[in-house]
């Protein structure tokens, strides 16, 4: 009678193992919520190559109801090496959990927090599995999932890109690990409140990264040859110690690596110790891109040639671009600020104006309007003080300028 009794409780206790312990039966994520793992100790999986695999793992579940961005993360308080591990990894895979297909992968946030933090691109309707395992502790913890909805630039100029929406950095920007090694850009704040993109030459060894960045589409159509189109940022070498970083940016009319490499329009530049790029961002470095102009163009930054330093930090990029002198010769125009009064004053000689577009710093487009006289009044009391680029259009004819309000 012993032995039925203690058969039936150990058929009760196999039926009643954590759902989460196999891919075929993961528990389903619900968005926003605080996710509770306990102990580690369903199946792992080492799909994604990890070179250390884990012994043990428990499952997770996901799909995506936008196109945009999905964050996960240990990084709580609560998750601190006592109770709940303070160490972890974690896998994310698409497909079925009999031909999984590993799309990202993440452990140690940075050198002393050992949590994890992942934003990647989703697609709405394709669901993610999440496998964190116990490579470095089988202690559970908490974690959460967030999903957020992601918009690209039109690509218009002005642009610019001060790589502070983590979300734009994965979805729009194209990310390549032309050498194979694992590495690519990555997005992150070293400074505390200043992000930028980044690319490693050294991570617990030496790399000899070939990484590729390479941005949307940008729209120089309505530009011609003669006009002044200037790509700007600027770069540096983390560590004051190890700054020699090499990289290029190349410009081209479409975003294949071999068009790319073979542009005429390119810069190239080694950061030196104890000169520029030592640890601070360089001066602006601006690259001449009206070659291109009349079509779409791509902008690449490629992190290469070179191994042992450090990290390489983008930040800044911008397109400016001002219509030549010959595009509004029939119909010149003049503009004046009146900081006084925040009035902005248009004269025409000829044409009436037709349109007025006011752009920040960040490219966002915070004024369309439409005009219809010689000379038009622009009140600006409502906007913050700073630097502006309007576009201004007579008829066909369009002129872009920059507006310092004060």
């Amino acid at each position: 009678m012993k032995k039925i009794t203690l058969l039936l409780f150990t058929i009760c206790i196999t039926f009643s193992v954590k759902a989460q312990n196999t891919c075929l039966a993961p528990t389903i994520v619900v968005e926003g919520a605080t996710t509770t793992v306990g102990s580690i100790d369903g199946n792992s999986d080492n799909t994604c190559g990890w070179s250390t695999p884990a012994a043990n793992g428990e499952w997770y579940t996901y799909t995506a109801t936008i196109n945009g961005v999905i964050n996960i993360t240990s990084n709580f308080v609560q998750n601190d090496g006592g109770l709940k591990s303070d160490d972890t990894r974690l896998s994310v895979f698409t497909g079925t959990c009999a031909a999984l297909t590993c799309y990202t992968l993440g452990d140690d946030i940075d050198d002393s927090n050992f949590l994890t933090d992942i934003t990647f691109q989703s697609d709405s309707g394709v669901t993610y599995y999440f496998l964190w395992d116990n490579r470095w502790s089988s202690l559970g913890f908490d974690f959460s999932l967030t999903e957020t909805a992601v918009s690209c630039p039109d690509g218009s100029l002005p642009m610019s890109e001060d790589f502070s929406d983590g979300g734009q950095f994965v979805v729009c920007w194209e990310n390549i690990d032309d050498d194979g090694d694992g590495q690519s850009w990555y997005h992150f704040d070293y400074d505390g409140g200043n992000p930028t993109a980044n690319s490693a030459s050294w991570n617990i060894s030496p790399l000899t990264p070939d990484n590729w960045l390479i941005s949307y589409a940008i729209d120089l159509t309505a530009y011609a040859t003669t006009d002044i189109i200037d790509l700007t940022w600027v770069a540096r070498g983390l560590d004051p110690d190890f700054p020699e970083e090499n990289y290029s940016v190349y410009a081209a009319n479409n975003n294949l690596i071999a068009t790319l490499k073979a542009s005429p329009v390119f810069f190239t530049e080694t950061l030196v110790d104890g000169g520029e790029g030592d640890g601070v961002f360089t001066p602006t470095r601006t690259l001449d891109l009206s070659p291109l102009a009349g079509g779409m163009v791509y902008i690449a930054f490629r992190h290469h040639a070179f191994s042992d330093q450090f990290i390489i930090n983008i930040d800044n990029v911008a397109i400016s671009g001002t219509l030549g002198i010959g595009d509004l010769t029939a119909n010149s125009f003049k503009q004046f600020y009146n900081k006084e009064l925040d009035i902005l004053t248009l004269k025409s000689n000829t044409s009436a104006f037709s349109n007025i577009k006011l752009f920040n710093m960040l490219g966002q487009q915070i004024m369309n309007r439409s005009l219809t006289k010689t000379n038009e009044t622009i009140n600006m009391a409502s906007l913050k003080d700073g630097i502006y680029i309007a576009k201004i259009s007579i008829d066909d004819s369009e002129k872009t300028v920059k507006l310092l309000k004060n």
